[in-house]
């Protein structure tokens, strides 16, 4: 049983809360205009601050990842998307994209160098070989050029990777027609001789004909083997140089500025403004308190 005289602390402690909440609340109604000049103060101070930062737009478009036809039938993409988007956070692959931008290397040099460090980014579209990229600029025309030379790099980059298998298939199909031509001009020179030995005559010895035959069977054979491997190459070879990777649309730039938001600064502008004001309030009456005591 529970001593009816033993304090209860569970009570004392929810009074003491509500006493320092009543106090709090008595506290801002006396100061209401001081925290509210504070809070449209600070909703002003952002405001000007906002309008005083240099616009960014940004740019975005769609890009294709190329894909590469193996000798097997199989496809492969040239670069996997998630490790494209990787590649962008490369210092050397931004540097290079400042390069052919004609900007310094350094971000501090320059603020279209450091708004490109930090925007340029990439978004792996997930069961595709799609890329979101996208770009800030301190216009719509700079914006545009950042993300087409970011595409551009990106483009001449997977030319590259690919550009060995390119090879490999070019040397293939130049040994493949020097050997087709090697075995067209043999069953040329063999069908004259046989022409000539009156092989393809009724009358010719039995035993020699089923030899010429089945060499002339086996050349034919070697020659429609080579034409289906020329066919084949050329159809790698064509596929390649069509999958490359490209932009699938429009490079889109912001019909507004994306920063600074002039929405997103007020509201924190008047919260900051509000919470120094209650601060204000707080140790005001503090103070008047100390001073009566």
């Amino acid at each position: 049983m529970s001593n009816p005289t033993q304090p209860n602390h569970l009570n004392t402690s929810d009074d003491e809360y509500l006493i320092d909440l009543s106090k709090l609340w008595h506290t801002i109604r006396q100061s209401w205009r001081l925290i509210a000049g504070l809070a449209f103060g600070g909703a002003a101070i952002a405001l000007v601050v906002a309008l005083m930062l240099p616009k960014e737009w940004a740019a975005s478009a769609t890009l294709q990842v190329g894909r590469m036809n193996q000798i097997n039938g199989e496809w492969k993409t040239i670069e996997d998307p998630q490790q494209v988007v990787e590649r962008l956070k490369l210092r050397e692959f931004k540097e290079n994209v400042l390069t052919s931008l004609g900007l310094p290397l350094d971000e501090d040099e320059d603020d279209r160098s450091e708004i490109y460090f930090k925007s340029v980014k990439g978004v792996a579209v997930k069961g595709t070989d799609f890329i979101t990229l996208s770009t800030h600029g301190f216009s719509t025309q700079e914006a545009t050029q950042s993300l087409d030379a970011t595409a551009s790099q990106l483009v001449a980059k997977h030319v590259s990777i690919a550009e060995p298998m390119r090879q490999r298939l070019a040397a293939d199909m130049a040994e493949t027609d020097l050997k087709l031509a090697a075995s067209e001009e043999a069953l040329k020179q063999l069908n004259a001789q046989l022409l000539a030995s009156g092989t393809y005559k009724a009358g010719s010895e039995f035993a020699p004909s089923i030899v010429a035959f089945g060499l002339l069977d086996s050349k034919t054979a070697e020659v429609k083997a080579l034409k289906n491997k020329e066919i084949e190459l050329t159809s790698v070879l064509a596929t390649l140089n069509e999958q490359t990777t490209t932009l699938v649309n429009k490079i889109q730039v912001s019909k507004r500025p994306v920063f600074p938001k002039k929405s997103i600064f007020l509201v924190l502008g008047l919260f900051l403004g509000l919470m120094a004001g209650v601060a204000l309030a707080l140790v005001r009456a503090a103070r008047k308190e100390g001073a009566a005591v």
